[in-house]
């Protein structure tokens, strides 16, 4: 459930101080107007609704068309099959 949470890098909203992305914003944890501190500058961020709102619902429509992402057991199942099939 934590992969679903990450935002991605060209949705991210960056940060003021530092202008890095802000990828690991915790979207569903946070509600408007809550503060976020940068984890590259330690500038304290505050998240309007709006933005909330909008991350979300970029994050719903990317799993419609592209599905949810792969458990670590599959990503570990495929890692072994490439694997054992170049060999």
């Amino acid at each position: 459930m934590a992969e679903l949470a990450r935002v991605g890098v060209a949705a991210a909203p960056a940060c003021p101080n530092c202008k890095n992305r802000l990828s690991e914003l915790p979207i569903d944890d946070l509600s408007g107007g809550d503060e976020y501190q940068c984890l590259f500058c330690s500038e304290i961020i505050r998240i309007p609704q709006q933005v909330l709102d909008r991350l979300r619902e970029q994050r719903e429509a990317f799993l419609r068309e592209h599905g949810a992402p792969p458990t670590w057991l599959q990503r570990l199942t495929l890692f072994f099959r490439r694997l054992l099939g170049r060999s």
